[in-house]
């Protein structure tokens, strides 16, 4: 029998993680994570059989391994890494994504009371299935991470990978809040900027399909398919916008006396700028998202409530890319 453990417990202080790509042959520690939530799905079936009211046996797929990281955004270096770019790059797209089980993920565990590595976590061969960025008021602007890997491992004390505590970064900010970032809707201008914003998501799924084989009692790999990209924005009541520029006005007389959900239009593109939150209110530009071909896809045109500020919800897609395989989002360190 295993003997009481000599920790009471830990906390997430006591855990680090490390992402490496293959293909590119590089290591980040990862900095600012908040959460990291491995599992693992083995398909479970539980059989039976005539005659008996036990059940007889079960029988279980080859474990699917996914892992999900969450970060307070504040530089691009875990999403270069994740794209297979150098660390030093300055522009990448959603196509860059798409790898072949290029990807490992280490999780450190160490101690309370010495900070000894005690073990280590290792999903190998993993390919990036989801992305969700999120803006919200009056909190840190934050990257989710969905990684589907084949291979999954935990490693005791004398043989984890990786030996000792990893570097953290320590000259970035802690965290960019959602003060310092602004959306330009219809156009990459400061013409084009939204106004009354509440919060905005950006959401890209690369389904992932895990191949398997008779014989084999591991998934052989993931195909990923395309990206899909959502973007939704949630913006105060307040005179015409976005409606006048997401659906088309009328032109009898007057001139655009309404303007018409039946008919709605594509944006060309749409920009998200994140500045640098120890200089002046938008003076630097940190980091940028460009969106291409923007359509409307379900729309809540007004939500009010007693003692509450009404408010409007849109849900936009992105229908075609500008630049070929960039799967119509590009970005890019610092401005466009």
């Amino acid at each position: 029998m295993p003997a009481s453990p000599s920790d009471v417990g830990r906390l997430g202080s006591r855990y680090q993680v490390r992402v490496a790509h293959s293909g590119s042959a590089r290591t980040l520690v990862a900095s600012r994570v908040q959460s990291i939530d491995p599992s693992a799905r083995y398909n479970t079936e539980i059989y039976n059989e005539l005659g008996s009211v036990d059940p007889v046996g079960y029988g279980q797929e080859p474990p699917e391994f996914r892992i999900a990281i969450e970060e307070n955004v504040f530089s691009s270096q875990l999403d270069l890494l994740l794209a297979g770019k150098a660390s030093n790059a300055t522009t990448w797209n959603l196509g860059d994504y798409i790898g072949n089980s290029l990807l490992s993920v280490f999780i450190l565990e160490r101690d309370t009371a010495n900070g000894t590595v005690m073990g280590e976590v290792e999903f190998q061969s993993g390919v990036v299935t989801e992305i969700n960025w999120s803006w919200r008021i009056g909190q840190p602007i934050t990257a989710r991470y969905s990684i589907d890997a084949r291979l999954g491992v935990r490693h005791v004390q004398a043989y984890v990978p990786h030996a000792s505590w990893g570097t953290q970064d320590t000259t970035n900010p802690g965290a960019i809040r959602s003060k310092d970032a602004r959306l330009f809707l219809i156009s990459t201008a400061a013409g084009g900027r939204m106004y009354r914003l509440q919060g905005f998501n950006i959401r890209v799924t690369f389904r992932s399909n895990p191949v398997k084989e008779i014989g084999n009692r591991a998934v052989v790999g993931y195909v990923v398919e395309p990206p899909e990209t959502f973007f939704d924005f949630d913006v105060l009541a307040a005179d015409h916008q976005p409606d006048e520029l997401l659906f088309s006005g009328t032109t009898s007389s007057p001139a655009y006396a309404y303007y018409d959900y039946v008919n709605p239009v594509q944006l060309s593109q749409a920009a998200i700028r994140i500045y640098d939150p120890t200089l002046g209110e938008a003076a630097s530009v940190l980091r940028t998202f460009l969106l291409d071909s923007l359509v409307p896809d379900t729309v809540n045109p007004l939500t009010a409530s007693v003692r509450g500020l009404a408010t409007k919800r849109y849900n936009l897609r992105v229908s075609k890319a500008s630049v070929a395989g960039t799967g119509g989002c590009r970005m890019t360190v610092g401005d466009l």
